[in-house]
């Protein structure tokens, strides 16, 4: 075995805890990006309105290359957690999880026309849909059904998102 899949795969009483705090670990960090930093707080102006967040002095072109890299950095980050937790490699290993992420971000409050989300939400949203999915292993649901109930997560999401935002539209 591997001294990274020694480290991914390290156990405490039959748990194994590294994925975890990496996951925790880039959670928190994301929560300071968002909330302490002038760039969390431009790119949530560039998600809200680009064109607006431009005429605003924000430099679109250069935060977007920015946010894109951090996102190149994580998804590396996340294929070093999975080859050194199952010491073993697939090309597509990741296929499929789009919809189970986004699902994930507007359950935990982000909104699809952008501007507005959360690190913790979307950490919410994804121990919640994992926890739909694995009812579902238990439940001995077909799988092929999950796509389905994300999908169906995702609208009822919207709609709340929607309706959230035309009440406070009325009231302001």
């Amino acid at each position: 075995e591997s001294l990274s899949a020694g480290f991914f795969k390290a156990g405490i009483a039959g748990v194994y805890p590294v994925p975890l705090l990496v996951m925790l670990g880039v959670a928190c960090v994301g929560h300071l990006v968002l909330t302490r930093l002038v760039l969390g707080r431009q790119a949530f102006g560039i998600g809200g309105n680009e064109t607006a967040a431009h005429y605003a002095g924000i430099r679109v072109g250069m935060v977007k290359v920015i946010v894109h890299t951090l996102c190149g950095l994580l998804a590396g980050l996340s294929a070093c957690v999975y080859l050194g937790y199952y010491a073993a490699f697939e090309p597509n290993a990741g296929n499929g999880y789009e919809l189970s992420v986004i699902a994930a971000t507007v359950i935990g409050g982000a909104s699809l026309s952008g501007g507005r989300g959360s690190a913790l939400g979307a950490v919410l949203g994804a121990l919640l849909i994992q926890l739909i999915t694995n009812a579902m292993i238990i439940l001995d649901i077909d799988s092929s059904y999950t796509n389905i109930v994300m999908g169906a997560a995702i609208v009822v999401a919207v709609v709340m998102d929607q309706t959230k935002a035309r009440l406070a539209s009325r009231r302001g």
